[in-house]
C-alpha cells in the first residue's frame, strides 16, 4: 500500500497527486479524458484541523463545503439541496431525487430541525477536536507501548495516566511534548511525590 503522509491535507494531497501523475497504477480514458489512477493507497493527515487546501488552479470550495456540512448535519439526502453547489450530485441522484451516499441521512435518523449556524460550527469544532485528540492518543499509546506507565482513562478532552516512577520524569516530559504537538496545544502539568497533574 502507498501511504501519503503530511501534516496538513494540502501536503499529503500534494504527495498523492505527484505520485498519481508520475507513477499511476492505471491510465484510462473514459469519455475521452485521460485519467491517472492509483489503487491500494491512503492519505494520512497528521493534523486534521488543517484539512483544506489552496493553490493557483483550484482550492477548497468553501461555499460547497459549508453547504455539504449543513446537508450532512440536517440528515438530508435530497439532491435539490446540494446540486446548486456541485452539479455532480444531480448526475448520480436516484429517480426520486434522493442520493444514496448522503451519509448524514444514513447516520441521523431524524432531521435536526433546530439547526443553526452556531450549532453547526460547534458540531464541526467538536469533530475536528476529537479527530485531533484521537491522533494524539495514538501517539501517546505508541510511546507508552514498552513502558510501565499506562493510559487508564480517555475522555473528550483529557487523559488520565497511571504513571510508574520507574519510567522517570523524562517520560512525563515526552508525554507533554506529544500532547502539545509541537507547542500547538500547550499543556500544563506538575510532578509531585504522589500525584501528577
Amino acid at each position: 500500500m502507498r501511504v501519503f503522509k503530511g501534516e496538513t491535507f494540502a501536503e499529503a494531497y500534494n504527495y498523492a497527486l505527484g505520485s498519481a501523475i508520475h507513477n499511476p497504477n492505471y491510465v484510462s480514458s473514459p469519455r475521452g479524458m485521460k485519467i491517472f489512477e492509483m489503487t491500494d493507497a491512503a492519505i494520512v493527515v497528521e493534523d486534521p484541523t488543517f484539512c483544506l487546501y489552496e493553490n493557483d488552479r483550484r482550492s477548497s470550495q468553501f461555499k460547497y463545503i459549508a453547504a455539504e456540512l449543513v446537508w450532512y448535519f440536517t440528515g438530508r439526502n435530497d439532491a435539490d439541496f446540494i446540486t446548486p453547489y456541485a452539479k455532480f450530485w444531480d448526475q448520480i441522484k436516484n429517480k426520486d431525487g434522493s442520493v444514496n451516499s448522503a451519509y448524514g441521512n444514513l447516520i441521523f435518523t431524524e432531521e435536526l430541525e433546530d439547526m443553526n449556524p452556531q450549532k453547526l460550527m460547534n458540531y464541526l469544532m467538536q469533530s475536528l477536536e476529537t479527530s485531533r485528540n484521537i491522533l494524539i492518543l495514538k501517539d501517546v499509546l505508541r510511546y507508552l507501548q514498552n513502558k510501565k506507565s499506562k493510559v487508564v482513562l480517555y475522555t473528550y478532552d483529557s487523559l488520565l495516566f497511571d504513571f510508574s516512577k520507574e519510567d522517570g520524569k523524562d517520560t512525563l516530559k515526552e508525554l507533554q511534548n506529544i500532547l502539545e504537538s509541537g507547542k500547538k496545544y500547550p499543556v500544563k502539568f506538575k510532578y509531585s511525590k504522589d500525584l501528577c497533574l
